[in-house]
C-alpha cells in the first residue's frame, strides 16, 4: 500500500478558514473534495502535489454551519475525515 495522509483539518470546528494538511510520497495527481453530509459533492479540487508534506486553505465563505465530509484521494485509494462548521 502507498504510504500517504490527510489529517484533520484546522481549526475543528471552523469559524472563516480552515488548513488541511497532506502528504504524499511522489509526485501525482490528488483529488479534494468536500461533501455534504447525505453525499453531494459541493466543492472538488484537482491538485498537481509534488512529494512531501503540504496544506490545503479552505475557504468555507459559502457553507452553512453543519458536518461536513471531506476527502482526498491518491492512486486510486481515498481517506475521508469529518468537519465541523460553526460560526
Amino acid at each position: 500500500s502507498i504510504n500517504w495522509t490527510m489529517g484533520q483539518n484546522i481549526p475543528n470546528p471552523v469559524i472563516a478558514s480552515t488548513s488541511i494538511p497532506y502528504s504524499v510520497p511522489q509526485e501525482g495527481q490528488v483529488t479534494f473534495k468536500v461533501m455534504s453530509i447525505s453525499g453531494q459533492t459541493l466543492y472538488t479540487k484537482e491538485i498537481r502535489a509534488l512529494a512531501g508534506s503540504h496544506s490545503i486553505e479552505l475557504d468555507i465563505n459559502n457553507l452553512a454551519n453543519g458536518i461536513y465530509y471531506y476527502s482526498m484521494e491518491y492512486q486510486g485509494q481515498s481517506i475521508v475525515r469529518k468537519m465541523t462548521i460553526q460560526r
